[in-house]
């Protein structure tokens, strides 16, 4: 039996291209079955949400029934603003600092990533799931907050120390888009 701590990465918010990533089969259920293993409250931007978890559709499902269940929530503007107008100026600020960072425009290039980092930088949000392997020395370049980016490597390295399934890592890593040889050899040899 597995011997699990209650929630590796306490509060985090997603971006699409984990989702996207883990999201992708109807038969296996990633996001809904094995990440709220790890991740206690699980937050996703509303833009990224509404215009870039498109497709596949099951990403979005498993969202929603995440979302169904209290184990994630849909966060905007809106939600800063319940903090008070101060911390509403200092998100908006974020997103201009970051659009400049990226050299974006609204709603542009990564503007998912961008709105889901300044809410993270703003609302005291430690984790990041994003699967792009320069965002944590952009994040690091433009805060000197502790924001940590989460991988898919992380997550499959967070199952095999936290005694969970094998065959779960596997499959994390395998849909994904990684392969096997790697995952057999360097994550998690027998």
């Amino acid at each position: 039996m597995a011997n699990f701590q209650p929630y590796i990465w306490s509060r985090a918010i997603l971006d699409a291209d984990f989702a996207i990533k883990i999201g992708r089969l109807n038969k296996y259920k990633i996001i809904e079955d094995i990440l709220p293993n790890y991740v206690g409250n699980l937050l996703v931007h509303e833009y990224v949400y509404n215009n870039e978890i498109l497709t596949p559709k099951i990403a979005k499902d498993q969202i929603d029934s995440l979302i169904l269940n209290n184990r994630a929530e849909i966060v905007n503007e809106e939600t800063i603003a319940t903090f008070g107008p101060v911390v509403l100026t200092l998100y908006q600020g974020t997103i201009e600092k970051l659009r400049r960072a990226k050299r974006t425009r609204e709603h542009g290039n990564h503007w998912g990533e961008i709105v889901s980092i300044a809410f993270a930088q703003t609302a005291n949000i430690p984790y990041f799931l994003s699967d792009e392997t320069d965002q944590q020395s952009f994040i690091d370049q433009n805060f000197s907050s502790p924001i940590q980016v989460i991988r898919i490597k992380n997550l499959v390295q967070a199952i095999k120390e936290q005694g969970g399934k094998r065959k779960d890592a596997l499959l994390v890593w395998t849909v994904a888009g990684y392969s096997k040889e790697r995952f057999k050899y360097d994550l998690w040899p027998r």
